[in-house]
């Protein structure tokens, strides 16, 4: 129910700042990684939604929800165990080139949040677990166009994530740090 919410508020912002940026473009774009590898029919692949500003910038709000589901049946014992995880992003993306129906280039910085959770029912006796995710990267990419509504792009992201996990039991505070590159190919629809 909050993820329904989150989303109508997040493409109600879209609308909103597509109405009053002046030549821009707006689209659909998809991550080809979620496409090409096998997932769960519950999971949604990134799905990113590209506003162009003028010739100099673009905005793109992003959003990917993934649920893994395991059953436990055995001796009469019944425990299911789901893991899911909601990621939300937004990139601030500046154009180094800039062209309607060319080859675009730009850099920017990608922020990201991410819930993850595990959740627990049946034979196991486990307390569910919730954890965010914080991400930063700073982005160098492109996209070619195909035709005149659709391109394909790429991205090199140098990522920063921290997460935070406490443990009740011992009562602490365990910090994880991330740091790493992470290329990424979409392909983008324009309206």
């Amino acid at each position: 129910m909050k993820t329904s919410h989150a989303l109508i508020k997040l493409f109600n912002c879209l609308i909103m700042i597509s109405s009053i940026a002046y030549g821009q473009s707006f689209g659909i774009g998809i991550n080809l990684a979620d496409v090409m590898s096998p997932y769960d029919p519950d999971n949604i692949p990134t799905i990113m939604f590209p506003i162009t500003i003028g010739s100099f910038a673009r905005i793109e709000p992003e959003l990917n929800l993934s649920r893994n589901s395991i059953k436990l049946e055995t001796n009469n014992i019944d425990g299911e165990t789901t893991e899911y995880e909601q990621h939300f992003g937004l990139g601030f993306l500046k154009f180094l080139s800039y062209e309607e129906e060319e080859n675009n280039f730009y850099i920017g910085v990608r922020l990201k949040y991410t819930m993850v959770g595990t959740n627990y029912e049946g034979a196991y006796d486990y307390d569910d677990e919730e954890n965010t995710i914080f991400g930063i990267a700073p982005t160098i990419g492109g996209e070619g166009f195909i035709n005149e509504k659709f391109s394909i792009g790429g991205e090199v992201i140098f990522a920063y994530f921290t997460r935070e996990d406490e443990d009740e039991d011992e009562d602490s505070t365990v910090i994880y740090n991330f740091y790493g590159g992470i290329t990424r190919a979409f392909l983008r629809f324009y309206f």
